[in-house]
């Protein structure tokens, strides 16, 4: 038998898929095969992705909709360490999500753990830009409807942020301009045209 860090290095690879050493304990090599290991991996994957069905409601749903938030559970589960604690799950999800090649699955991330930080007391101000109404988009996540088109000649760009009422607020802003509006990280942004709903995202 293999000394207890071994034991625990070894069932940690298994659960997580990776291979185990060809000269792998007699136990290891045993567990490799059964069933119940399938059943544990299966559990531990049901409860996180429970937890971020719950937890993460804009990013989640936006990967359910497009039928790939149960391989995005597994794969950030075998990739990444994991905490059982969804405070700290939710963020390192929303964190590795934030990297997606989807930008749309990107954007969502970065905007929904951004205000999850806000919520928790988090002091900084955070922007993010979409091509299309963020509002509408979200909304539409939520609600299962059409996405709203982009928009050729502006952007709409969201702050984050414990001084705005509601955490959240939105502003259109010309292409042209965009560039020269992002350097006012420390200004509440001018001209609001709505202030989002955060009532979704969880303390």
């Amino acid at each position: 038998m293999t000394d207890l860090t071994q034991l625990q290095r070894g069932l940690l690879n298994l659960m997580k898929g990776r291979p185990i050493e060809a000269h792998a304990d007699y136990y290891l090599q045993r567990v490799a095969v059964s069933n119940e290991l399938l059943l544990a991996k299966e559990i531990a994957l049901w409860w996180r992705a429970f937890g971020l069905e719950t937890y993460c409601i804009f990013t989640s749903r936006l990967l359910n909709r497009l039928g790939i938030f149960d391989q995005a559970v597994e794969t950030f589960f075998c990739e990444c360490s994991t905490s059982p604690f969804i405070e700290k799950l939710s963020q390192d999800f929303l964190a590795w999500m934030s990297m997606h090649k989807d930008p749309l699955v990107a954007s969502v991330a970065r905007f929904e753990r951004a205000l999850i930080k806000v919520k928790r007391g988090d002091s900084g101000i955070y922007r993010l830009d979409w091509s299309c109404n963020p509002e509408s988009l979200l909304n539409a996540i939520l609600q299962g409807t059409g996405f709203p088109p982009a928009e050729i000649h502006q952007i709409y760009r969201t702050t984050i942020s414990s001084r705005i009422p509601g955490l959240v607020s939105c502003e259109r802003v010309e292409r042209t301009k965009a560039s020269e509006s992002s350097s006012r990280v420390g200004r509440a942004p001018s001209n609001t045209v709505s202030c989002m709903d955060s009532r979704h995202v969880k303390d």
